[in-house]
């Protein structure tokens, strides 16, 4: 479950990071798939056309392809980790819109996300209605975080 306080503190950028870092790797694996064809498939079957280059090429096919399945599966987990980054963000934002709009209408939220009026503060009844508003809006946003699950670490 990601807290009130994991998710005001996070740092999505970090994913992001982790992220371009897979496509780096799904790159040089592609680069490197193709280097593999071109460098050893084809100087296998050109200048070793007997029985031990066919089980030498088919060896670099193999590991040609197993380097594309890399390649695939790095892009994958870069997919995810970019939707990971983007939500964490936005629901981050969203976060600290309400907190600051509940500071606003004279509303507190404290580390564990619960919503109380300001010591000291009464609110007129024009407001009550708005900041009862707000306070349901927060305690939706504490629900949707406990269901998100736990952080990755």
């Amino acid at each position: 479950m990601v807290t009130f306080v994991q998710l005001r503190d996070a740092k999505p950028y970090l994913w992001q990071t982790a992220a371009d870092d897979l496509l780096a790797v799904s790159k040089q694996a592609d680069r490197t798939a193709d280097n593999i064809h071109a460098n050893g498939i084809k100087a296998l079957e050109d200048n070793w056309p007997d029985h031990t280059g066919r089980i030498a090429r088919d060896t670099l096919v193999t590991i040609a392809h197993r380097v594309v399945n890399v390649s695939i599966l790095s892009r994958g987990a870069m997919t995810a980790l970019d939707a990971l980054q983007d939500a964490i963000a936005i629901a981050q934002c969203e976060l600290h819109a309400a907190v600051e709009h509940a500071g606003l209408v004279g509303l507190t939220v404290d580390d564990s996300g619960r919503v109380g009026i300001a010591p000291g503060a009464i609110p007129n009844g024009l407001l009550l209605a708005e900041n009862v508003d707000n306070a349901i809006g927060i305690s939706r946003i504490t629900t949707a975080l406990n269901g998100l699950g736990e952080p990755p670490r």
